[in-house]
């Protein structure tokens, strides 16, 4: 990744967005039958039963993606290995451990999710809309934790073994060796921290969440230092969750908090770019883990905290303009890189308003030393007064990350945690990953902020992201996502279906 000088983001954004729209418009299946064709070159099988009525229900509906369905692909593949009959009974045998009673059996019969679903059955069936007489009737597994579950491992296989299935309650507890072993299951192997002499910015997201390739963040996110709650599963079990990062097995879905009146972006609470502050906002509770004495400075939402606040004690690279009188050992590199021991904080509103997540009262007040007062939680529109809203895991994915994509503002994103939606989001054309680590941030935010071509590349991107989100990931494109869904899970469960 190395060093991304100015130009060549600007040469970035203004290439790849439109590119990438073009690829969407012009490339994509137009009819069932060019659908059909495409799924059986891209994943190798025939289509579930009820394909061809989805694709032309999504075509009625404009839906920007057809073909790209990675993620369910992905998700469903290992569970092909099993008859249905195994399937069942996998699933019922992990409803029998009292670990997974934040587990269930969801079930849409007639176009309606039920009570097993609880609070989600009425968002789940608002979400299939129209399209709900459409969808056969079908029952899955379904996690209500923010955590993902399924973590195959201890030699678990992928080809239709009758291994047990059982729960382990392996919360709070370091899961760097968990999923090292895990790891060795999949075709990710696990390597060393990665080593850059510039900026490492963030240029494969794929690459980013998956655990198997950043051992690191056994000190750098609290989902593997200390997850607030992991219940595992170490077979493969087909299990529906919001967010898993690989190698987790869970399938996954769009998460209902989305689609919520309460959660929805609202125009009338955002500004214009221009009215904006020049600056990046986020504050929030220090949740993300468990936290003990030894554990909570690496959490990544105080690290957050601590950098934006000139509590970090790094010293981070920035950029600056070559002398070209000097050398150099890239002729053609128009910034290079220096150590800073301090960054410009007044770039930054940041800060906690409330320390959470303390395995005793004494560690809380260690946070407290530490950073100090309290803020006051703001409105949930006050990110929005800013040109960069920050968005960052708690204890799983971030609830605030869709109303801020359909704003006026800019998301810089930190996640480990895959969702529904990856497959259909571009990073650095509809938000600005940042990684787990967040060395490259201070560079990033002062080259946003205070550039003429920074600025300019601010406004494409909250303009694109907007009107992205508008097209490709409101309720009613997360519905036609969820009918896709319906449809794999109910062949899975077909028992003329043969395993393989």
């Amino acid at each position: 990744m190395g060093v991304m000088p100015q130009t060549d983001v600007v040469a970035t954004f203004a290439q790849a967005y439109w590119f990438a729209l073009a690829f969407l418009d012009y490339y994509g299946s137009k009819s069932p039958v060019e659908a059909e064709v495409e799924y059986r070159s891209r994943y190798g099988r025939e289509p579930p039963p009820g394909f061809r009525r989805w694709v032309e229900y999504a075509l009625a509906n404009h839906a920007p993606v057809i073909d790209d369905y990675d993620i369910i692909a992905e998700g469903v593949h290992p569970f092909l290995n099993y008859s249905a009959a195994e399937l069942t009974r996998k699933v019922d045998d992990a409803l029998k451990d009292s670990i997974g009673k934040h587990s269930a059996i969801c079930e849409l019969a007639s176009g309606s999710f039920g009570s097993g679903c609880r609070n989600w059955a009425d968002p789940l069936t608002r979400l299939l809309g129209d399209a709900a007489p459409l969808v056969p009737d079908v029952k899955f597994l379904i996690n209500f934790l923010d955590e993902p579950s399924v973590l195959p491992g201890n030699g678990a296989e992928r080809s239709g073994n009758t291994e047990s299935t059982s729960w382990a309650d392996m919360s709070h507890h370091n899961m760097a060796s968990t999923i090292a072993e895990a790891c060795r299951d999949t075709e990710s192997a696990v390597t060393n921290a990665p080593q850059t002499t510039g900026i490492r910015f963030v240029t494969n997201i794929t690459a980013e969440r998956d655990l198997c390739q950043h051992p690191e963040y056994a000190s750098q996110h609290g989902f593997v230092m200390c997850p607030t709650t992991f219940h595992r599963l170490s077979s493969h079990v087909p299990m529906l969750s919001r967010a898993a990062p690989n190698p987790f097995a869970d399938i996954l879905f769009p998460a209902t908090h989305y689609s919520l009146d309460s959660s929805l972006y609202s125009p009338w609470s955002d500004w214009t770019w221009s009215a904006k502050k020049n600056a990046v906002y986020w504050t929030g509770s220090s949740n993300g883990g468990k936290w003990s004495s030894e554990t909570w400075r690496g959490g990544h939402r105080q690290r957050l905290v601590a950098l934006a606040t000139g509590r970090d004690d790094r010293q981070f690279t920035l950029l600056r303009s070559n002398d070209m009188d000097q050398p150099t050992n890239d002729e053609d590199a128009s910034f290079q890189p220096y150590t800073a021991d301090d960054i410009d904080t007044d770039l930054f509103d940041v800060g906690l308003t409330r320390n959470a997540g303390c395995a005793s009262a004494s560690v809380c007040e260690e946070q407290a030393r530490f950073f100090g007062p309290l803020r006051r939680p703001d409105a949930e529109s006050r990110p929005l007064r800013y040109r960069f809203a920050m968005d960052v895991d708690g204890n799983s994915f971030s609830g605030r990350f869709y109303r801020f994509l359909a704003s006026r503002s800019v998301p810089l994103k930190v996640s480990v945690f895959r969702e529904w939606h990856d497959d259909r989001l571009w990073p650095w054309l509809h938000y600005i990953p940042v990684s787990v680590d967040m060395g490259e941030l201070p560079e990033l935010v002062r080259f946003l902020t205070s550039t003429a071509e920074g600025q300019q590349i601010g406004r494409r991107v909250a303009e694109a992201g907007s009107e992205w989100y508008s097209r490709a990931l409101a309720p009613k494109q997360q519905g036609i996502y969820l009918y896709r869904l319906m449809l794999e899970m109910a062949r899975l469960q077909d028992e003329s279906r043969e395993p393989g």
